[in-house]
């Protein structure tokens, strides 16, 4: 009860603060992040829509920055269209739907996942193929992970690889029932704990596994439960210096209750979907390596390729449709 004392009157305190509208610094920070997460969403927008980039911001032109909306990226967006709204694996094979599932956030990779062969559709009884499969390409040079999460090195539990050592933790998740449990569970903080007691798995991996398990769901609390990586740590400071790590949940919380002033809201269908609580984890995550750029003089990882294809509109899960 303390806790969640001291988280609400931190968040409140730390809100009405940023309110004050060009009188503190506190308040100039977070319209700099208001700025940077809407020009992010306009840039999205404006390659959906066809039209031309607006060169405003030479830091988004150079560098290359994920969406706004954590499922609006290639690599979900894929994974939701293909995988998680396979109807014909979802409803006759659920088994093959969820370690599917798995199977494709873990290599995290289009190309990965379209070479495996037909058998990846019988997961459970092909994990020793797939091993042999995956791990012959990573021997011939081929890159097989996208190295987008940080992930404990595999001799840490005895394995030398890390495709044995997921491989060996789905086959325990389903032996055991955890999958299933996951696989069916529309409760965020639940899905994360069932994945975070396995092998492999850290605080960040183990939500981002969860999240991808909630797209399979209708009615999910995306505020109840948020576990702030780093980079969201590291970003969240950059507008209150001196946050305790206690009070991130609570501040970014209300933050996206709030909303974010002027921001274009993605529709799809003419249904609105705001900003939910993992997005606004991942633009603060986002806004750090921004401020790593422009106010630290660092450079970050990718480049932004200025010739770019428009993108395909933006799909949403079936069962957020209704």
């Amino acid at each position: 009860t303390e806790v969640l004392k001291s988280q609400k009157n931190a968040a409140s305190k730390m809100i009405a603060q940023a309110k004050k509208e060009g009188r503190d610094a506190t308040s100039k920070r977070l319209v700099d992040f208001y700025g940077f997460a809407i020009r992010r969403q306009e840039r999205f927008l404006a390659r959906v829509n066809g039209t031309a980039l607006v060169s405003e911001d030479p830091i988004l032109d150079k560098w290359k920055f994920t969406n706004a909306y954590r499922i609006l990226d290639r690599v979900s967006q894929y994974m939701v269209k293909n995988i998680i709204d396979d109807r014909a694996n979802r409803f006759e094979f659920p088994r093959a739907h969820r370690m599917g599932m798995f199977l494709f956030r873990l290599f995290n990779s289009i190309e990965t996942w379209e070479s495996l062969p037909e058998y990846k559709y019988d997961a459970y009884n092909a994990l020793p193929a797939i091993e042999s499969f995956v791990e012959a390409r990573r021997a011939c040079g081929v890159t097989v992970y996208n190295n987008a999460y940080m992930m404990t090195p595999p001799w840490t539990f005895g394995c030398t690889t890390r495709t044995e050592l997921f491989l060996r933790t789905l086959k325990h998740m389903e032996d055991s029932g955890d999958l299933e449990r996951a696989y069916n569970s529309s409760d965020m903080r639940y899905t994360y704990a069932i994945f975070r007691r396995h092998e492999g798995f850290g605080d960040f991996l183990a939500y981002q596994f969860a999240l991808d398990f909630s797209y399979n769901h209708l009615m999910f609390d995306y505020e109840k439960f948020i576990v702030p990586g780093i980079g969201c740590q590291r970003g969240m400071r950059r507008v209150w210096p001196h946050l305790k790590l206690i009070e991130l949940p609570s501040v970014r919380k209300r933050l996206t209750i709030n909303g974010i002033p002027s921001f274009p809201v993605l529709t799809v269908d003419g249904k609105e979907f705001p900003l939910r609580g993992n997005d606004m984890q991942n633009l603060f995550c986002e806004y750090d390596k921004y401020c790593r750029v422009r106010d630290d003089g660092k450079s970050i990882k990718n480049n932004f390729s200025r010739i770019l294809s428009p993108l395909e509109q933006p799909y949403i899960p079936s069962a957020w449709r209704f």
